[in-house]
C-alpha cells in the first residue's frame, strides 16, 4: 500500500529534507564532541608528560650545576697547590 498523496507531499517537502540534513548534522556534531573530547583526553596525557620530563631536566641541571661547581673547586684548588709547589720549589 502506497501512501497518501499528503503524506507523500510531506515525505518529498523542503520540510523533509531539511529535517533530515539536520538529523545528519546532528549526528556529525555527535562524532566531533566524542573525537574532541578524546583530542582533550591525549593533549592532557602528553602536557602531564612534559611536565614530567622538564621537571627531569631541571633536576639534572641542578646537578650537573652542582658537579661543575665542584669541579671548578678542585681545578682552582689543584692550581693553587701547584702555585705553592712551584713556589716552594
Amino acid at each position: 500500500m502506497s501512501p497518501s498523496p499528503s503524506k507523500r507531499r510531506r515525505q518529498d517537502s523542503p520540510f523533509a529534507a531539511a529535517n533530515a540534513a539536520f538529523g545528519d548534522l546532528q549526528d556529525m556534531q555527535s562524532v566531533l564532541v566524542e573525537r574532541f573530547e578524546k583530542l582533550e583526553t591525549t593533549l592532557n596525557s602528553i602536557n602531564e608528560h612534559l611536565r614530567t620530563i622538564d621537571n627531569r631536566l631541571e633536576s639534572m641541571d641542578v646537578r650537573f650545576n652542582s658537579l661543575d661547581a665542584r669541579f671548578s673547586g678542585l681545578a682552582q684548588e689543584s692550581t693553587l697547590n701547584s702555585l705553592f709547589e712551584d713556589i716552594r720549589g
